[in-house]
């Protein structure tokens, strides 16, 4: 087993309530009952304008794969480039742009509730604490804000993509993601170079779960130093072991699951959601992929990297599947 249970479980868990949470953030941009019904893409009207972004438009959402695809790829080369010339303020300045564009789309949902009380200052609002709440992940690197917001991020960015989607570029883009998450982890490696330059510089864009890891035991969770290193590999790392009272020894790790892993299965959920119009199918795609996630680390060695996505593909279709038959 990859990591302990009680590791394993809070995983899961956060992975579907970024699912859920994004589910839900989707129909403040998108208009899922005449999306439905027209089989094309409807905005809710003044809900981009808002937070000032607009979607791509795309004149045939069966071909939108093709575009995600290069911008995948341009930001995979530009990452690589980051982490060959160690421009690690490059990487942070890069990321807090990002963390903070996408949680504002993603907080406005809620935040804009207040309008009855704050008029038009809750978009204010909304930016305020979508800086600060990047600032504190990106630079002050705490923990605890690093995976909150990270429950909120994917929905942002969901908000955007799902708009360019349909069923057949959205099934694309999940069997083109499994095949290079297959090559770049099994084969070329790069994006496990990738995430061990990101996670030692505690700015990876994903779950991270800091544990101790008894040898004769489950170990527990725990909230990392500020400075220590050893929590960036999914595996033990040798210097961090000490023997307790007991004569167990103990080794500090960190469980990693990549943003990716929670972005796309959200991706296809969410544009089953906008395709059918049924809130609950949408819900048994993040569950059955939260299953597929879930054998994944059953299986796997604590001493390895994993693609996901070929595993949380094959949860979506299977959820898609029962969706279909029930």
């Amino acid at each position: 087993m990859k990591h302990n249970v009680p590791v394993t479980v809070l995983l899961i868990l956060i992975f579907i309530m970024a699912n859920l949470i994004g589910l839900v953030i989707i129909p403040h941009y998108i208009d899922i009952e005449k999306s439905s019904e027209t089989g094309k893409s409807v905005r809710v009207p003044g809900s981009y304008e808002q937070v000032g972004l607009e979607p791509p438009e795309v004149e045939n959402e069966s071909y939108s794969f093709f575009y995600i695809s290069i911008a995948i790829a341009i930001g995979t080369a530009i990452a690589l480039l980051i982490i060959k010339y160690k421009k690690i303020l490059v990487w942070k300045v890069w990321l807090f742009i990002a963390v903070s564009v996408c949680l504002v789309i993603a907080l406005n949902p809620f935040i804009s509730k207040l309008d009855s009380y704050m008029g038009d200052y809750s978009i204010g609002l909304t930016i305020a604490l979508a800086i600060g709440l990047s600032f504190f992940k990106v630079f002050k690197k705490n923990i605890w804000i690093h995976n909150l917001t990270e429950i909120f991020i994917y929905g942002g960015v969901a908000s955007i993509l799902v708009f360019m989607l349909n069923f057949t570029s959205a099934l694309v883009v999940l069997i083109l993601v499994s095949i290079y998450d297959i090559y770049a982890v099994n084969k070329s490696k790069h994006m496990v170079t990738m995430a061990k330059f990101q996670a030692s510089n505690q700015l990876f864009p994903g779950l991270m779960i800091p544990y101790k890891s008894a040898e004769h035991g489950s170990g527990s969770i725990m909230a990392p130093e500020k400075k220590s290193e050893h929590n960036v590999h999914s595996k033990p790392v040798k210097k961090t072991t000490k023997k307790t009272h007991n004569g167990v020894h103990e080794t500090v790790r960190s469980a990693i699951l990549g943003g990716g892993d929670i972005t796309f299965p959200l991706l296809f959920a969410g544009t089953i959601l906008k395709t059918t119009g049924v809130f609950m199918d949408a819900f048994i795609v993040v569950i059955f992929a939260a299953a597929a996630l879930a054998y994944l680390f059953y299986i796997g060695d604590k001493n390895k990297f994993y693609p996901a996505m070929p595993y949380l593909t094959v949860g979506c279709l299977i959820g898609y599947f029962i969706t279909q038959i029930f």
